[in-house]
């Protein structure tokens, strides 16, 4: 997927593709983990969906340079 999304031009050129998996997934991983181990409420309606909402959009309101 993420090769795919770096052919098309969806991602950066010089996107680290193995590297944006690992954050992908450990990030996965990490939220699962707190929601199962920890009682970790979550109010929104898709965890998945708001998790990648803020890996591919970031956390700025801007881009920055």
């Amino acid at each position: 997927m993420l090769e795919k999304g770096k052919s098309a031009g969806e991602f950066r050129e010089d996107l680290k593709v193995r590297v944006a998996a690992r954050i992908i997934f450990g990030s996965a991983m990490a939220l699962s983990a707190a929601v199962i181990h920890e009682n970790l409420s979550y109010e929104g309606d898709n965890l998945a969906d708001d998790l990648m909402d803020l890996l591919l959009n970031g956390f700025c309101s801007k881009i920055r340079k």
